[in-house]
């Protein structure tokens, strides 16, 4: 019995940091446990240049070029949006490896 009440007040406690961002600013101690929350439907991957596989990265952001990170830094240069996501997780534009835009419009940065 002991032991249920402790899980109870251990959950209850890590429900109220979970829930803290939806309710005001995300606190602290919820940045440090889910990471920091942004609000505008832009996901920031960042691509490693030496790991030994690429899970799930596409072949586009693999095998990326000059030219393919020039048209994607020029796509992202030319919408507002996502350059205050950019700004925002302190993403220099010219480390922008691939942008794409799934069919709701959310958007997928992978950068370097």
């Amino acid at each position: 019995m002991k032991k249920f009440i402790a899980f109870a007040l251990a959950l209850s406690a890590l429900s109220s940091l979970a829930a803290g961002p939806a309710l005001a600013e995300q606190s602290e101690g919820s940045k440090f446990l889910f990471g920091t929350a942004y609000n505008d439907n832009v996901d920031a991957i960042q691509v490693q240049a030496f790991t030994a596989h690429h899970d799930g990265l596409p072949l586009r952001v693999i095998a990326a070029t000059r030219s393919s990170m020039r048209e994607a830094q020029a796509r992202a240069q030319h919408d507002p949006e996502l350059l205050r996501a950019l700004a925002v997780r302190k993403i220099a534009l010219h480390n922008v490896i691939d942008v794409s835009t799934d069919f709701i419009g959310n958007k997928t940065v992978y950068y370097r």
